[in-house]
Order: structure tokens, then sequence, then C-alpha cells
């Protein structure tokens, strides 16, 4: 592990974004989530979703040079997309996984 962390380059300036989206399916709720890539981002970002009891339909993953855009398609426990109240909780908790560090710039919730 400690070979593969020295591919990985130190914490960048790239803000991290929360974006949840009811609009973009007609079944599921979106959430894209932008990124420095790091080892472990996608554990922790799906480690967050599988906390909250999200089902996720499905996953698109892309790693741009240093930089992540991933977008689940999820559900909650009983198979509804969120409400505005999820919603808020799912970018909240994500924030605070992948970028715990206070005034960081962050996307819709």
């Amino acid at each position: 592990m400690t070979e593969k962390r020295r591919h990985y380059p130190e914490r960048s300036d790239t803000p991290v974004t929360v974006t949840v989206d009811n609009g973009a399916s007609d079944f599921f709720t979106v959430i894209e989530v932008g990124a420095p890539d790091r080892i472990g981002l996608l554990y922790d970002i799906t480690r967050t979703l599988a906390e909250l009891e999200l089902d996720v339909h499905l996953a698109k993953v892309a790693t741009y040079t240093d930089r992540v855009i991933d977008a689940f398609y999820v559900r909650d426990a009983v198979g509804r997309k969120l409400d505005e109240l999820q919603a808020s909780a799912v970018g909240d908790a994500l924030r605070a996984r992948i970028d715990p560090v206070p005034g960081a710039i962050q996307g819709d919730g």
C-alpha cells in the first residue's frame, strides 16, 4: 500500500463537490461526487451510502488524471427516490467523510 501511495499527489486544491439530483432519472436519485483522487475514496463514498441504507442500482466511476467524478443512482431502503431531508443528509454525510476540511468549497446538496 505504501508503494501505491507514492503515485498519488498530495492533497489537491481541487474542490470536493456533491450534488444530489432527483430530476436526472425517473426512478432514482442521482448523487454525483467530484473530488481529488486518492486511495480509498471510492470505498469512503460507498461506505457512506451503505451506512445511510441506500440501494445503489448503478455507479458510473470516472477518473481524470488526479480528479474523480462518480455518479450513483440510488433509492432508499423501501425503493423510493430520496426526499429533500434524505438528500440533504446524504450530501452532508458525504462531504464530512471525504472532505472534512472546514471551509472547503462544496456543491449543492
